[in-house]
């Protein structure tokens, strides 16, 4: 990954001339400014992620981001459970939204005692419009400058301006980091 444009420009030509693909690029917005105003839903249960409830967790995700609340594959749910499971060993923290016990959303960040790196935030499309996803950022921010966090950062793809229309609202500032994702040729190539 480049963290830079400069050095994008710089060297994303050479990474093209050797068979490097350019996947997406993603910015950070940083929270910076007072807290947002705490949203209450009727029925709305945020829960810690655990070993417990993260296949749950894994799912929601996976609703999330396809749009769709159809059972995701068995094989890639145990893949994205397996990952999360992984995260949580390491500095890798998530939330699970409940609206009336169902799973509505989810937030995944990594833990430091800095910066909070957000990577993740989902609401699966039944749910969207009604503020779990406001929700689960307001907890976080909460929990983080409790814990006498620096900042809360949250990664987005740039073509994403719904998103970050919604986080500038919150309070998250304008891009403060920059990544260029390429993919080497053996990692572009299809699985066999």
């Amino acid at each position: 990954m480049l963290d830079d444009p400069e050095q994008d420009y710089q060297l994303g030509s050479a990474f093209d001339e050797v068979g490097f693909v350019k996947e997406e690029v993603d910015i950070f917005l940083a929270h910076i400014g007072p807290l947002p105003p705490v949203v209450r839903l009727e029925g709305l249960v945020i829960e810690e992620s655990t070993r417990a409830n993260v296949g749950e967790i894994a799912e929601t995700k996976m609703q999330a981001f396809s749009s769709s609340d159809d059972q995701p594959p068995a094989e890639e749910l145990k893949r994205q459970t397996k990952r999360h499971l992984t995260e949580l060993e390491g500095t890798g923290r998530g939330m699970l939204a409940r609206l009336f016990n169902d799973p509505a959303g989810m937030i995944c960040w990594y833990d430091d005692p800095v910066d909070i790196w957000t990577n993740l935030l989902g609401i699966r499309k039944i749910y969207r419009g009604l503020g779990i996803g406001r929700a689960l950022l307001h907890w976080l921010l909460i929990d983080s400058y409790e814990r006498g966090c620096r900042s809360v950062l949250i990664n987005v793809m740039k073509e994403n301006t719904g998103a970050i229309q919604l986080y500038k609202r919150l309070g998250f500032s304008d891009q403060v980091y920059w990544r260029q994702h390429y993919l080497s040729p053996w990692q572009s190539l299809p699985d066999d």
